[in-house]
């Protein structure tokens, strides 16, 4: 396993972030028990999934202020999945045969030896970001190249801040049968997972918890950032060290 400055220096490659951002957003997360710390130097803590994960976070939380890097991460953890429609799309499909493949399959309905992400088909309703992203984080880890031969996988993390949400974006593409799966699941906060087929109550209920649990993310403007497949990769080989 790595140590922080391993972590440091592949979060600074493979989010193109100064390597003195990425170990300060490091010093940030330790006390809340964020990522791994203790001792220096080759006794220094090991790095895992969890804690690549959480480095993850918040470095696409940067640049907004590192000094509240910890809660947003943090949040983040807590998000979970909401059932919401994911997508099969055959190759060279038109838009009206397109909406006849919108489909409800969960994870665990996934044809995993297709999207060649194990640990995802085996993930209940309602599981966390993080357990999907350390489920990715190891399949990356031990196959860092999107292509085996025969199939193509894509893995993208969209995450928003300030008030967090994510969407988990998989597409694979068999060059034996043509086919081609495109998922999307998306991730909320625990008090809202519930709402996501009611835009209104949604909306009402996000301002409400916003102002009641995350006062930090109160009258910011709705940010974007994505993680893809070759950041992913990246951060991913630090388990490898």
């Amino acid at each position: 396993m790595a140590f922080p400055a391993d972590l440091a220096r592949a979060a600074s490659d493979a989010f193109g972030i100064p390597e003195p951002t990425t170990r300060q957003i490091h010093r940030t997360l330790q006390p809340e028990g964020l990522i791994a710390s203790g001792g220096r130097g080759r006794s220094a803590a090991k790095m895992g999934v969890g804690d690549v994960a959480s480095m993850t976070y918040g470095c696409m939380w940067w640049p907004a202020p590192i000094t509240v890097a910890p809660q947003y991460v943090a949040a983040c953890h807590t998000l979970v999945a909401a059932r919401v429609p994911m997508v099969d799309i055959p190759v060279n499909t038109n838009w009206d045969e397109f909406q006849e493949c919108r489909t409800s399959k969960w994870p665990a309905e996934i044809d995993g030896a297709l999207l060649r992400i194990p640990g995802l088909a085996t993930l209940p309703e309602g599981h966390s970001l993080s357990a999907a992203l350390d489920a990715v984080l190891s399949f990356l880890a031990e196959n860092p190249a999107p292509w085996d031969g025969t199939r193509y996988t894509i893995v993208e993390l969209h995450l928003y801040s300030p008030l967090p949400k994510a969407r988990l974006v998989l597409e694979c593409w068999d060059t034996e049968s043509w086919a081609r799966q495109r998922h999307q699941v998306a991730y909320f906060l625990p008090d809202l997972a519930s709402l996501v087929h009611s835009s209104l109550e949604f909306e009402v209920r996000s301002m409400e918890v916003g102002t009641e649990k995350y006062p930090w993310a109160v009258g910011k403007a709705s940010r974007r950032a994505t993680a893809s497949l070759r950041e992913l990769s990246i951060i991913a080989d630090t388990l490898n060290k």
